[in-house]
């Protein structure tokens, strides 16, 4: 005959009803860490006790499904205007020579802009001092040159829109780098931003209509304090019984206290 030890705890208040408990023994050698759903337990028996044991303090916790977490956006956006150096003082636009577009750092970049708060240009040139949820305005001249004196020197611009000869490119960027506090859903998997858009939380990634590409972080410890709530911390008895059943842990309301 085999007989299997089961443990109870019993706890000398009144817990508020809750839907999951995560319970840790550390009475052994080894950790031993016991989870369960309050709302699919199956009524049992409490078997006779053969001894019980006080202990002086226990903790009772539960599981936060959402926390908050910092998050961190990059929002570029460029407007383009493609001349063509000309005999006369005026610059003729090109045939599709407006556009406007979206550029996209990657998670390594967007960190990096919002560490250091400059921004370098695609085909050269820097803007520095960038200020966190405020919006930047700034111009550059991407290919070729078009001095006050009216000496215009055209280059070679390709882009996904399209490739031209002898221009030169004006561009007119849109710096918006924000940061704020989103809501983490670990049982969904889901990060939901001020926006309202929702992002997958294991990526760290996403993008954002409103905000652009966002990027945070989530910690992988199982055991960080803000991933878990206290429902109860205090003394407690060990009762121990020797049963054919299945091993089994157990809150007791203690029928003195009432809500």
């Amino acid at each position: 005959m085999y007989f299997i030890q089961v443990l109870f705890i019993v706890i000398s208040y009144i817990i508020n009803v809750t839907l999951g408990f995560i319970a840790y023994d550390c009475g052994g050698s080894n950790l031993n860490i016991t989870s369960f759903d309050s709302l699919e337990v199956e009524k049992c028996d409490i078997p006779t006790p053969t001894e019980t044991q006080q202990i002086q303090r226990i903790q009772l916790l539960q599981h936060i499904e959402t926390y908050p977490v910092m998050y961190k956006s990059c929002l570029i956006s460029v407007d383009y205007l493609i001349t063509r150096c000309s005999a006369f003082e005026d610059a003729q636009v090109v045939d599709g020579g407006y556009f406007s577009d979206i550029i996209e750092l990657g998670s390594a970049r967007c960190s990096e802009v919002h560490q250091k708060q400059s921004y370098n240009f695609p085909l050269g040139g820097v803007v520095t001092d960038l200020k966190i949820n405020e919006t930047t305005y700034v111009s550059n001249t991407m290919v070729g040159s078009l001095d006050k004196h009216g000496n215009c020197k055209g280059a070679i611009f390709k882009s996904n829109k399209g490739e031209w000869e002898n221009v030169v490119v004006q561009a007119k960027f849109k710096i918006l780098l924000s940061e704020g506090m989103a809501t983490a859903n670990t049982k969904d998997n889901v990060l939901i931003l001020p926006t309202g858009t929702k992002l997958k939380l294991s990526d760290n990634y996403g993008i954002d209509a409103f905000k652009g590409e966002t990027i945070w972080s989530i910690s992988n410890i199982n055991c960080e304090e803000h991933d878990f709530s206290v429902l109860y911390d205090g003394p407690a008895s060990l009762i121990t019984s020797n049963t054919k059943s299945q091993k089994n842990l157990r809150l007791h309301r203690n029928p003195s206290h009432s809500d």
